[in-house]
């Protein structure tokens, strides 16, 4: 600010790539669920992604949370566009996106068993194995798309001085056999620019374990709380949205008859996902993802939550098209609950990082819950 430089325009032009990130992934939103369910899913889709008070809070942030939102979407979508055409072209799109999902934040390294449990799956249901191309996809992201840009990142860092650092960050970590290897290869040429990635993984996972010292609830902890995700996530979703997922949910429960018979569920299980491999993908994404954050004692924020948001829009938006068709005038309540929703987000505006809903008591209760990036950043 005191130097001579623009500090405006500097603030905007370093907030125009998460924009970006967040319109390409608006896009993808669109495009996959009128793919899967047609137009209204997807109009209904495109709302709920563009008007989210949560997404829309973090896609004016210089962080990575809504780049790990796209990084997860793209390379899903084109991971399952290789298992369904597993063409070379399709392998080494594949490959690519996965290496950026992997760069956009550390947590992304879950897709590695995500896209290994997939491919398994796929292969028990359709007998088609594409484990072993699977990690060939792994080697595609991290040679010719994370190694270079850790290679770049490492290029005038003295090898004794990554080294030294690396010693000394992990000097505590528990698991000694990781950190002597990331200490081993830290000044080895060419691969050293992969033990900086390696230790930052390293230095992410120590903190989750360690977690963070934040309010919840009335208490001051920095153990974490197992209630902390689901009832933040709660408290910060309008109530329209949590509306649809009702009736989504209704109306799944509806459609599985074959729960009614227990012999069955075994063969249903399979069918369904043999028949929807791409739905089923979203859901395992969600039980993977929520499981690892509610285990983690690293609880500051709903925002890592963000690269669930998407599969959870699409397949809520894509059981809410089948459902206008079975029940009369169905459409008019859809779109008075998404003109609700649209509405919390313009009035909480510009202020979209304070968003709670009516059961927080809205903007001016939400405090009483939680704060760090839930509620006031700066």
């Amino acid at each position: 600010f005191q130097s001579g430089n623009d500090a405006e325009l500097i603030t905007k032009a370093v907030k125009f790539p998460i924009l970006i990130f967040f319109i390409i992934a608006a896009i993808q939103v669109y495009c996959w669920a009128q793919r899967m369910y047609g137009k209204f899913a997807a109009f209904t889709a495109l709302t709920l992604f563009a008007f989210s008070p949560t997404i829309l809070a973090h896609s004016r942030f210089v962080t990575t949370d809504v780049p790990a939102l796209f990084g997860v979407l793209i390379a899903t979508s084109l991971f399952l566009r290789y298992l369904f055409y597993p063409t070379r072209k399709n392998l080494w799109f594949a490959g690519i996106a996965f290496g950026v999902a992997i760069l956009t934040k550390f947590s992304t390294f879950l897709l590695i068993p995500y896209f290994l449990a997939l491919a398994f799956i796929y292969w028990v249901t359709t007998k088609r194995n594409k484990v072993r191309d699977t990690i060939l996809i792994f080697i595609i992201g991290f040679v010719f798309i994370v190694w270079p840009v850790y290679y770049l990142f490492t290029f005038n860092y003295p090898p004794e001085h990554q080294a030294a650092d690396t010693e000394f960050i992990l000097g505590s970590f528990g698991n000694r056999t990781l950190a002597e290897l990331n200490e081993f290869i830290a000044n080895k040429p060419v691969i050293r620019g992969l033990g900086q990635y390696m230790l930052g993984l390293l230095m992410v996972g120590q903190r989750a374990v360690g977690g963070n010292t934040t309010y919840f609830l009335g208490e001051v902890s920095s153990s974490g709380w197992r209630h902390y995700f689901p009832i933040v996530y709660a408290i910060k979703e309008p109530l329209s949205w949590w509306a649809l997922v009702v009736a989504a949910l209704v109306y799944l429960a509806w459609q599985v008859n074959w729960v009614k018979n227990p012999a069955k569920i075994w063969r249903g299980s399979l069918n369904f996902i043999k028949h929807h491999f791409a739905e089923f993908a979203m859901l395992l994404w969600l039980a993977i993802y929520w499981t690892t954050s509610i285990k983690s004692n690293l609880n500051i924020g709903v925002r890592h939550l963000l690269p669930t948001y998407p599969f959870a829009i699409i397949l809520v938006s894509g059981q809410i098209a089948k459902l206008r068709h079975k029940i009369k005038y169905f459409t008019w309540i859809v779109l008075l609950l998404l003109g609700w929703y649209v509405v919390e987000s313009v009035r909480v505006w510009p202020y979209y990082l304070t968003y709670f809903n009516q059961l927080a008591g809205g903007p001016s209760g939400g405090y009483r819950y939680v704060v760090d990036s839930n509620l006031d950043w700066g």
